[in-house]
């Protein structure tokens, strides 16, 4: 913005307006910065007129709070006019269009239209590139492009511009700054995602390092670093420290989009299946009894993600012994699933070997007999359904029906077909959803 020799009243009450809340997004406080900007936009649009620039850079700043709260229609809509205005009053070849389409093409994102984010990104760095490609908002984009290529399965075209990017903020910011974690943080997501879990721990565990120093404990901007962290660490096994970092990124996200949001799904599960891994089911059970009102109230009853959650809280109401409640939970998972996935899919599998188990846990061996025989018939039909060692799990598991009912014979051989499914795989991976370090 154009500073001035005489400000008008609305003028600086614009400013103080814009400036509390540019206080309040720093520190995080991203309710205060929202009530703050919505008073400006209100100023702006009344003092300064429908079309002046600092009422698009109002509406711009105010949507990207939006955005850190999950509003993101709202968010749209706002960045929008943002854009309209700054083409109007400033030119489509300005900075601050660059801005707005660079924000937009992050909506369509998010809306998993990448056909119409791709062209808008493209164009905002055309635009930066023209005004100069060695600034720190030239990097963001070429952050974002790389994201976009990673997204769509190119990491091999991604990873060079999150390097690019790298380059130009460590130049620009020093090697310790936001700036540089978060893109880090990018960069390392995608590592974990491509495989590559030793790279990803290292730029990982250096941008929340960066971002322990310069942040606050509870900053928004920490969850998503801490999330990515704690994957990382799952995945190597470091199950505890997987958990505490994720615990912390479930108390920034609480703080930031309130206890009921549908973004707390994931974390909620994701600790579950942590304290799982860490033989603490009772700790499971709670979280994902607070997990799934959430999915059914957001999501809807009927929804996949409703299924998968019954199926892990069955899973850790079996391991405290809660068997008829595990029941009655896969009785409810069973339904939804199958409508989601079809009736031969790995969840599907797992879910009527946990009612099997269930079954043999009170002692109905009548009723789980023909469901292991099911399954059995199943698994070695469709072996890409599970591991070898879960297969000889679940022979062993049917032997001991069997023998109870008084069929040795038939137990021997299914013993025998059990370590001859072991010696494939080696030690039975566990159950199918808490048993895993994953987050």
């Amino acid at each position: 913005m154009d500073a001035t020799t005489s400000r008008s009243p609305g003028e600086e009450s614009w400013e103080r307006l814009q400036k509390v809340g540019a206080e309040a997004f720093a520190r995080g406080d991203y309710n205060e910065a929202e009530k703050q900007w919505l008073a400006a936009a209100q100023e702006a649009e009344k003092a300064l007129g429908p079309r002046d620039p600092r009422l698009a850079h109002t509406l711009h700043t105010l949507a990207q709070a939006y955005t850190r709260a999950a509003r993101y229609e709202t968010a749209e809509v706002l960045h929008r006019r943002a854009l309209e205005i700054r083409q109007l009053s400033v030119g489509e070849g300005s900075a601050e269009a660059a801005s707005s389409l660079a924000a937009l093409a992050g909506c369509a994102w998010r809306r998993g239209d990448l056909p119409a984010a791709e062209p808008m990104l493209r164009r905002a760095m055309e635009i930066r590139r023209q005004l100069g490609d060695a600034t720190v908002e030239f990097a963001e984009l070429l952050g974002d492009l790389a994201i976009l290529l990673a997204t769509r399965g190119d990491f091999a075209a991604a990873e060079p511009l999150f390097r690019h990017a790298l380059a130009i903020e460590e130049k620009a910011c020093g090697p310790a700054s936001v700036k540089v974690a978060s893109t880090l943080n990018n960069l390392g997501h995608y590592c974990l995602t491509f495989g590559r879990l030793v790279d990803a721990l290292a730029l990982l565990e250096r941008a929340n390092s960066i971002q322990e120093a310069l942040l606050a404990p509870e900053h928004p901007a920490r969850a998503g670093t801490l999330v990515n962290l704690a994957q990382a660490l799952a995945r190597q096994g470091r199950n505890a420290e997987a958990r505490t970092a994720l615990e912390q990124a479930l108390r920034i996200r609480e703080q930031t989009v309130g206890p009921n949001h549908v973004d707390l799904i994931a974390l909620l599960s994701g600790l579950a299946k942590l304290n799982g891994a860490l033989g603490d089911a009772q700790a499971a059970d709670r979280l994902l009894g607070r997990a799934l009102p959430i999915a059914q109230q957001r999501l809807g009853p009927s929804h996949v993600t409703v299924g998968e959650l019954l199926l892990l809280q069955a899973e850790a109401a079996l391991a405290i012994g809660a068997n008829a409640r595990a029941e009655r939970l896969l009785d409810r998972a069973l339904p939804i699933l199958e409508a989601g996935f079809g009736p031969e899919h790995r969840l599907l599998v797992c879910a009527r070997g946990q009612l099997a188990r269930a079954l043999v846990a009170q002692d109905r061996l009548e009723e789980a007999e023909p469901l292991l025989d099911e399954l059995v018939r199943l698994l070695e039909r469709r072996g890409d359904l599970t591991t070898a060692g879960e297969i000889a799990s679940l022979l062993e598991d049917y032997a001991r029906v069997v023998e109870v009912l008084g069929r040795d014979r038939e137990a021997a051989d299914l013993r025998a077909r059990a370590r001859a499914a072991r010696r494939r795989d080696g030690p039975p991976s566990g159950a199918c959803g808490t048993g895993g370090g994953g987050s």
